[in-house]
Formats: structure tokens, C-alpha cells, sequence
């Protein structure tokens, strides 16, 4: 009887072995998954932050050619305008061609909405160590609200990225809408924009009273500087496509 009860005694305790081994291989392999996840999620998080560097290293900048300015039905005048999506230079971004808007009024109202991280607070060597990003939010005129006018950059294709910052690059592709997507939701989640080290998220507005036959421009700075500028002598090979 006293062998049967050690021998009872002795399973109690292999089993009690074998249980806190399981437990510390569960544990293990847990904290394990753990910091590779962490790894993981570190290499994306600079992944993305590079993109996002290069897309903010260049200036925004965009071409207006003013095509008319007559009366509407209620007799306000209504401008209309191309616009052009261009580069550093003034060439046209391929991939976005012109676009046609019509504007109540002769003095043009441009909107935009600014990411900007900050100089503080993000390590030396950080892509992203004063960065902002501008993206053209609307465009109206003198004589309706804001939230009358036509959306620009805010406007993105099916994938989430709009047309301006997409790349050609099939590859590029999903990492770029997730990356936009979660800029999205810095508009409207300030805990996004606190994980992510985002110093603010702002709108900036400039307007300009245009004439006809004329160009302006617009151009953003990579730390946040917006400046409508002309006017101008029209460019007809950036705006020949749409006459």
C-alpha cells in the first residue's frame, strides 16, 4: 500500500514537472513572438517613415491657367480654371493630367491640410525630424463655403493614395495605401498622431485674385510654407492637352 501511494506520489510530481515546463515553453515562445513582432513592427514603422521622407523632401507644387470668369444664372461670376499637378521644375507629374474646376467668384481660394512632425522630440537621425507633408485640400471661390468647393488631394483613387503621390511602381502599391490610409486617420485620431510622433495636423489656406489668360502658381515648402504666386505668362505646352 505505502509503494502504491509513492508510486501515486511520484506521477503527482512528474506531472507537475512536466506542467511547469509546459508553462515556461508557452512563456518563452510567447516572449519570443513578442520581440520579433516588436522587430517586425520597428522595421515597417522605418519603412514607412523613409517613404514618407522622400515624399516630403520635395516641394508640393501646382499650375493654374484661369480660362473664364462669366456670369452665372444669379449673375456671380464663375471662374474657371485648369489645374496641373507638377514637379520641381514645372513639368506635369505623369500619371495625373488636367484637371478642370469651376470656382463662384474671381478671387480663387486654395485649402490644404498639413502633417507635420515635429524637430523635437524625435530622435537625431529620424527621416521624419521636421518634416511636414501638404496635401491640397479644396478648391472655391469668393462667393461659396469652403465645403462647396471640389476636393483635390483629398480625393484619393480606389487604392487610397491620391493621384499625386502615387507611385508607378506596381510593387509600391500596398505599402503606399496603407501608409495613406493611416495618414488619413491622423485627420481625425489624435492617438494616431501621438503614437506616431505627429506634431500637429493643421489646415492652411492662401487666396488670390486671378485674372483671365493668366497663370498662378502654387507651392509648398517641405516644412510647410504655402505661397500662391503670379500672375504669370500662361505655359501652353504644360496646359495644350485641354485647348
Amino acid at each position: 500500500m505505502e509503494r502504491k501511494g509513492g508510486f501515486f506520489a511520484d506521477k503527482i510530481r512528474l506531472l507537475g514537472w512536466c506542467t511547469i515546463l509546459l508553462v515556461a515553453l508557452l512563456f518563452g515562445w510567447t516572449l519570443i513572438e513578442s520581440r520579433l513582432e516588436k522587430a517586425a513592427l520597428q522595421r515597417q514603422i522605418r519603412e514607412l517613415k523613409d517613404r514618407i521622407a522622400r515624399l516630403t523632401a520635395e516641394e508640393s507644387r501646382a499650375r493654374l491657367l484661369i480660362e473664364s470668369a462669366r456670369p452665372g444664372p444669379d449673375g456671380v461670376l464663375e471662374t474657371t480654371l485648369l489645374w496641373a499637378d507638377t514637379d520641381a521644375i514645372g513639368k506635369m507629374i505623369p500619371g495625373t493630367g488636367l484637371r478642370r474646376f469651376k470656382v463662384r467668384g474671381t478671387d480663387v481660394h486654395c485649402d490644404t491640410r498639413q502633417i507635420i512632425f515635429p524637430t523635437e522630440s524625435i530622435a537625431e537621425g529620424d527621416p521624419l525630424r521636421g518634416r511636414s507633408l501638404t496635401l491640397f485640400a479644396r478648391i472655391y471661390g469668393d462667393h461659396e463655403s469652403p465645403v462647396a468647393g471640389d476636393a483635390i488631394d483629398m480625393e484619393p483613387g480606389s487604392d487610397g493614395v491620391p493621384r499625386r503621390f502615387r507611385s508607378s511602381a506596381a510593387a509600391s502599391r500596398d505599402a503606399e495605401s496603407a501608409l495613406w490610409k493611416r495618414w488619413a486617420e491622423y485627420l481625425v485620431n489624435p492617438e494616431a498622431c501621438r503614437e506616431d510622433g505627429v506634431r500637429t495636423v493643421q489646415g492652411t489656406a492662401v487666396h488670390k485674385s486671378v485674372v483671365v489668360g493668366r497663370e498662378y502658381r502654387l507651392r509648398v515648402s517641405a516644412t510647410g510654407q504655402l505661397f500662391f504666386e503670379g500672375p504669370f505668362e500662361p505655359d501652353l505646352f504644360v496646359f495644350r492637352p485641354a485647348r
